[in-house]
């Protein structure tokens, strides 16, 4: 165990190191919070990947799986789904708003008033999902590393990633997703074959399940309403968490915030095919370690705890290590580390970008007060940083408290209440332009009202029950606008003219954006990769049988590889860029 401790220290410096060294970077608050519009499309696209992960996909949705097969398999397809329709179109619609916050976007198709609504709301929907993901990774640290409260580690872990994130802005947060990317995609690739090495192959995963006939029973993708508790895994909760997870990122907040760094649509488009690629192979690897569990370790991982539900949680952990080989152990709690911080680092700064850009802005015109001096932005930035920081660490210990919840649970009703009735309002007005201003918000107050309603009469609604309701009324409230537009005023007619006529024209990188840093940033990056494989590659020498060592150098090659050709790749981009040059001189 102390092995494992040693593993985690050093991986948590190495991201301190990392996001420290992007520091200079930043000059502005553009470059805070999108990096300038300057990442290319492998930094983005990973960014993009790491930050739809994290610890929940292990720990939360592990428990699922281990409960029901593959039904929560339908959550990663709709990722996939869309991550496709982004790659197809949307995500050069969305890089194209040449927007730095999704405040701004709000602003400009519905009015300032929608935006500060939507900037509140969005504020307080990250800060609990980001403490989703940190609670997460404290569940799964728990059970591995003995004698470490789970506030040990929400503060430990988020102490972290505040301090990157506080210090490289967006930079250091894609940069160090990239990194985490490296080890975590080989090392979930390894569990998944020593799943299947274990079962006796594919045949024999497939063999195990027909011969338990409860299990083949729960392994149902589409299960009956009585299987499990309010009807969870049948047909419409399956129907209810598709539609759900697509509206929360397909729209103009959620999913167009993701390609704001993005140089142009090109690259923006490139980002969301890499993400989807990724996605699409996360939805076969993620799913088998669960299943595995309860095919051949269910006594043990039930052991773990005395209620069911949060014994679940842990079979992603108890089947990694029964079946991982000495000393890659610390590496899998370093990649669920990698998957959780990728998520909360990301909310950090999109919260503040909100914060610094959009709110207190707004503020200071109401008090008139003089704004916020460009030579401050930086250190404001940081501030507002640190403070949200803060605040998701003390939300994750409020999760930590809470007794007969199950972090499954807890993430979908985050999802139902807060992120379907604002995703509404922002699919839809990109989609339909002649609504009324007011049109946002009218949705989104008929979408959390069957919330409200539900909670307050105790109704006792399944999560499929409230999911429809939410969509129905964030449907009917924005629909309801349409008949106003031709009441509106000129302005605001005028600004969705150009909201929609400045998403479909094409970026122009040189002209609006500058230089570009193609190769200073994939240099920088492989040195760290580099160097993570280099440590990686110490784990040879800890005492393993030959399948052991050869699972490690499984795990430090890939990562090896990757720094290498990224490495030489970076000094042709540089060859090239001298050369163009000295050919302009």
């Amino acid at each position: 165990m102390n092995l494992e401790l040693l593993i985690i220290g050093l991986y948590l410096i190495f991201l301190l190191g990392v996001g420290i060294s992007f520091r200079r970077f930043n000059t502005d608050s553009s470059d805070y919070f999108r990096a300038g519009a300057k990442g290319t499309w492998w930094l983005v696209g990973s960014s993009i990947f790491m930050s739809g992960i994290s610890s929940y996909t292990f720990v939360g949705n592990g428990a699922g799986i281990f409960q029901s097969g593959w039904t929560p398999l339908v959550i990663y397809l709709a990722n996939t789904f869309v991550l496709l329709l982004s790659f197809l179109f949307l995500a050069a619609w969305f890089r194209q708003l040449r927007a730095v916050t999704v405040g701004e976007i709000v602003r400009e198709r519905f009015g300032p008033r929608t935006e500060q609504f939507i900037a509140y709301l969005f504020v307080v929907n990250s800060i609990a999902w980001a403490a989703v993901q940190l609670y997460g990774i404290a569940v799964f640290a728990q059970f591995l590393v003995g004698g470490v409260s789970q506030q040990a580690v929400i503060i430990v872990v988020g102490l972290v990633v505040l301090g990157y994130s506080t210090a490289g802005g967006n930079w250091a947060v894609m940069a160090n997703d990239f990194v985490q990317s490296l080890i975590l995609v080989p090392i979930t690739i390894l569990v998944a074959i020593l799943c299947l090495s274990a079962t006796g192959g594919w045949s024999g995963f497939t063999d195990l399940i027909a011969a338990n006939p409860e299990v083949a029973r729960d392994f149902r993708f589409i299960n009956a309403p009585t299987d499990f508790p309010a009807a969870q895994y049948a047909f419409w909760w399956v129907v209810a968490v598709f539609f759900g997870q697509t509206l929360g990122q397909i729209n103009m907040t959620q999913g167009a915030i993701r390609y704001f760094s993005a140089k142009d649509g090109k690259e923006a488009r490139k980002a969301a095919l890499l993400a989807g690629i990724l996605m699409a192979v996360g939805c076969v690897i993620w799913f088998l370690p669960p299943m595995t569990g309860r095919l051949l370790y269910e006594d043990a991982i039930l052991a773990t705890h005395e209620d069911p539900r949060k014994a679940a949680e842990q079979a992603y952990a108890v089947t990694a290590q029964y079946l991982l080989p000495n000393g890659l152990m610390g590496i899998m709690v370093v990649a669920m580390f990698a998957a959780t911080i990728s998520s909360m680092d990301t909310g950090i700064n999109r919260n503040a970008a909100l914060i610094v850009r959009d709110i207190i802005p707004a503020i200071l015109r109401v008090t008139r007060r003089r704004a916020i001096p460009q030579t401050a932005e930086i250190l404001v930035s940081r501030v507002v940083s640190a403070m949200m920081g803060g605040t998701v660490i003390s939300v994750a210990f409020f999760y930590s408290r809470l007794e007969g919840t199950d972090l499954f649970q807890i993430a979908l009703n985050v999802v139902t209440l807060i992120m379907i009735p604002t995703s509404v309002p922002m699919l839809l007005g990109f989609l339909i332009k002649k609504t009324a201003p007011w049109a946002a918000v009218s949705s989104m107050f008929l979408g959390f009202l069957p919330s409200f309603v539900a909670m307050v009469a105790d109704m006792g609604w399944t999560y499929q029950e409230r999911t429809f309701w939410v969509i129905g009324g964030a449907f009917l409230g924005y629909f309801i606008s349409l008949p106003f537009y031709a009441r509106s005023s000129l302005e605001y007619r005028e600004r969705a003219e150009g909201f929609f006529r400045k998403m479909h024209t094409p970026v122009d990188f040189e002209r609006e954006v500058g230089k570009s840093l193609d190769w200073v940033q994939m240099r920088m990056i492989s040195r760290y990769a580099l160097i993570l494989g280099c440590f990686l590659s110490l784990l040879l020498l800890i005492p393993n049988p030959l399948w052991g060592r050869l699972a490690c150098l499984f795990v430090a090659g890939s990562v090896l590889a990757v720094g290498s050709l990224m490495h030489f790749r970076a000094k042709q981009l540089e060859r090239r860029d001298r050369k163009v040059k000295k050919q302009d001189k």
